[in-house]
């Protein structure tokens, strides 16, 4: 049970983790995305299921201000982005 509890908290503060995960301004986009994969096969570990879609999601709102043409130019592609993955970003 106590293991149970500690599993719990452990997932919340990864998911707050994730939920609030922004790219920096100075930060690469290979390394925003391993700092955010990292935290999706924590929260998986976990037992938790993440979607595709919300990684890719994720990444869209996050990435910097430099990166809002290129964002801009994928969401209005009409790419689905359900199939839409994060190598392809």
């Amino acid at each position: 049970m106590v293991l149970k509890k500690i599993k719990k908290v452990r997932l919340q503060c990864i998911r707050r983790q994730f939920e609030l995960a922004e790219m920096e301004d100075s930060e690469k986009v290979a390394n925003y995305f391993n700092r955010l994969q990292l935290l999706v096969n924590q929260i998986k570990s976990c037992g938790e299921a993440v979607t595709k879609i919300s990684v890719v999601e994720k990444v869209l709102c996050t990435l910097s201000d430099k990166f809002d043409n290129v964002v801009t130019t994928i969401e209005e592609c009409g790419r689905d982005m359900k199939t839409l993955s994060i190598e392809e970003l």
